[in-house]
């Protein structure tokens, strides 16, 4: 049992979409938890305030836990802010790497949605930021492989298109969410979506 469970660092109730998860119930909101410390020391750490920190957290039952994620607005509970696992391209800005990668993905055949962060100087590390221009041209890479590729700490690139007639379905703004899509379909074409609650 680790040595802080059951404590809370921080909790707050989030848009799905921060998460990131685009397709899955676009514009809901989810209760999200994290606690103090994390299996890695990245130099880069966003969140560096609770992953890096040894402290007692808030003590919570998991019973509390439920309670608060079934708020009205709450789809459910989130672990995050501290939870590195599923972020395993976050520094990876190099065309050959995107390249392969998204390969890689596509030969899975399985439908996916791939987020590909801009990083910013935090922590413990001061490199400038990734080029937006670098960024759109990763974008448009993984988008030759990966059907629904979306970009993250940047304006545009979070809308949801159509991979067969290209029509803009879910539109993201800020936060606010326009979906277009008529029960798990293209309005335009009917091509069936991947994704929870489109």
């Amino acid at each position: 049992m680790p040595l802080n469970y059951g404590e809370v660092a921080a909790w707050h109730l989030d848009p799905i979409e921060k998460k990131p998860l685009f397709h899955f119930y676009p514009g809901s909101w989810i209760f999200s938890v994290a606690g103090y410390g994390c299996n890695l020391s990245c130099t880069f750490c966003q969140n560096h305030e609770i992953s890096q920190s040894c402290q007692q957290g808030t003590r919570v039952t998991p019973a509390r836990l439920a309670e608060l994620a079934q708020t009205k607005d709450s789809l459910g509970l989130c672990f995050t802010y501290s939870e590195p696992s599923t972020w395993f391209e976050m520094a990876n800005d190099k065309t050959e790497e995107i390249r392969e990668l998204s390969q890689w993905l596509r030969k899975l055949n399985t439908p996916l949605a791939w987020h590909l962060s801009r990083y910013f100087p935090a922590y413990k590390l001061d490199l400038p930021p990734t080029e937006k221009e670098s960024l759109l041209k990763l974008w448009k890479l993984a988008q030759e492989e990966v059907e629904y590729v979306y970009l993250g700490n940047v304006s545009g690139g979070d809308s949801t298109y159509c991979p067969h007639c290209g029509k803009e379905v879910i539109i993201r703004e800020n936060a606010r969410i326009l979906n277009l899509v008529q029960d798990g379909h293209c309005p335009e074409c009917d091509y069936k979506f991947f994704g929870v609650g489109l």
